[in-house]
């Protein structure tokens, strides 16, 4: 109802959210801290658009996050922004089930090998596997996140599980060189 005290609220409840969301875009902590401020401004001038039936506050609020990180991206060229949609037919595994191998040993030198491999991606695909594995987000709620169809989503985990598996591969075979 447009009240400064409650809308206070929602901005402590949620801050430290939507900054390390942002924070995971850009690499400069001045561009993400202003980033989280114009997803609050946006907000709040579109609270009324918030339909609380259809998606929790906090993922209305990332898909915010979101639109204004990449717009970020763009404005600054801060680096080059990958689609989700960019070809992968160089990281085709030949057996579907190898993809998920290096994510079925969870020992401490195969999850800083998972790390690293995550780090190489595109940020798109980084915010996707965040969204998924770390916030737990159902493909339905990414998708709204993303504006992109879960079952197109689905696929693209399929790809980034497969180009892991590639990349941990050929880190692994560095190693032992």
């Amino acid at each position: 109802a447009g009240s400064m005290k409650d809308y206070g609220v929602l901005l402590r409840r949620h801050v430290v959210r939507v900054h390390g969301f942002v924070g995971r875009m850009v690499t400069n902590a001045e561009d993400a801290e202003e980033l989280t401020q114009n997803v609050f401004a946006k907000a709040y001038a579109h609270l009324a658009d918030y339909d609380e039936e259809r998606r929790a506050f906090v993922t209305w609020l990332q898909r915010i996050a979101y639109h204004e990180g990449i717009d970020h991206l763009r404005r600054s060229s801060e680096e080059r922004l990958l689609s989700l949609d960019d070809d992968d037919a160089d990281w085709q595994v030949a057996d579907e089930c190898m993809a998920d191998e290096p994510f079925d040993d969870m020992r401490t030198e195969r999850i800083e090998l998972l790390r690293k491999a995550v780090l190489t991606l595109p940020k798109d695909d980084q915010m996707l596997l965040h969204l998924r594995y770390n916030d737990g987000k159902t493909l339905a709620d990414i998708g709204f996140i993303l504006d992109r169809q879960p079952d197109y989503l689905a696929t693209r985990l399929q790809r980034i599980r497969k180009r892991l598996h590639k990349l941990i591969k050929q880190m692994e075979y560095h190693e032992k060189e």
